[in-house]
């Protein structure tokens, strides 16, 4: 959300006191309710930004929208899952042979982990409007990436604007 909205505003993109003082605040996640409805939605140079961890088969589609999937290691994704639950369930959370059995299943929130990243696979190898991105990769190279979904997004951005909005993109 965060690169996507720091490519749209050419690195210019803000969060303080003085306006929308969160990504939550532009950017409707749709199987949330803690974000902006989608109809309430600012756009940001003439498009939204909206998050989803909808697998393929939930995900509505339109040959009119672009799609970024950023796939993290199965370890990386598991590991976010548990902090996720645990912070939100604390000692009620399952423990862990049994969030990993529930993490590989169907009854997961987006289905099983290999079946969501296949789906997403299949999708940017038949569409062009789904760009396929590993998270791991944008840590090692974020420029690289970045100018990937800069050209992806049908962005172009000087040399400083790629560069305030690798920055603001950045831990």
């Amino acid at each position: 959300q965060q690169i996507v909205h720091q490519i749209l505003t050419k690195g210019e993109g803000e969060f303080s006191d003085d306006g929308h003082r969160h990504l939550y605040t532009i950017s409707p996640w749709i199987e949330s309710r803690g974000s902006v409805r989608l109809e309430n939605a600012p756009l940001i140079n003439g498009r939204r930004i909206v998050k989803t961890h909808l697998g393929t088969n939930l995900c509505p589609y339109s040959t009119d929208a672009k799609f970024i999937y950023v796939v993290r290691h199965p370890a990386a994704c598991l590991a976010s899952a548990i902090d996720f639950v645990s912070m939100l369930m604390g000692p009620m959370a399952p423990q862990f042979n049994n969030f990993c059995d529930w993490f590989c299943s169907d009854e997961m929130w987006w289905r099983s982990w290999p079946e969501h990243v296949e789906g997403w696979w299949r999708w940017s190898q038949e569409r062009d409007n789904v760009l396929f991105v590993h998270y791991e990769e944008l840590l090692e190279s974020p420029g690289e990436k970045m100018a990937e979904i800069a050209q992806f997004l049908g962005m172009e951005l000087s040399e400083l604007e790629m560069a305030n909005a690798i920055d603001k993109s950045s831990y």
